[in-house]
């Protein structure tokens, strides 16, 4: 009993917690692409969700123990930790573009494709 429950409490609870802040990315780069790509700053809780979900996704692999070894056995199709990185580093920067720092249509469309990329998601409608 005591050992399904540090598996459940250790691995598996931070697993679930990693795979919906991951769902949750797909999510709100679907639901507010027209946002993204045109840069506009008319939905003002876009930008901050998107600095949010960067730093969730690097905190929730960070909280998963033995993801490499999970990862490495393939059980739950985990992406590496450098494609988190990437992935977060990308959800950055289409962050610093909602806030004022503004890329190109391409730039931003290849931020989407690169974290679709990263995380195996869906980011857009093509």
């Amino acid at each position: 009993v005591v050992i399904s429950q540090f598996i459940l409490k250790s691995i598996l609870d931070p697993l679930i917690e990693f795979k919906k802040v991951v769902s949750e990315v797909s999510y709100q780069l679907l639901l507010n692409q027209s946002n993204i790509v045109s840069s506009s700053t008319s939905n003002k809780e876009l930008a901050p969700a998107l600095k949010h979900l960067s730093a969730g996704l690097i905190k929730s692999v960070n909280s998963i123990i033995l993801y490499d070894i999970l990862r490495f056995i393939s059980l739950y199709k985990l992406p590496s930790r450098k494609a988190v990185r990437s992935a977060s580093r990308e959800l950055n920067l289409l962050y610093s573009n909602l806030v004022g720092y503004k890329k190109d249509f391409r730039e931003i469309n290849n931020s989407l494709l690169k974290i679709s990329g990263y995380l195996k998601i869906s980011t857009t409608y093509e």
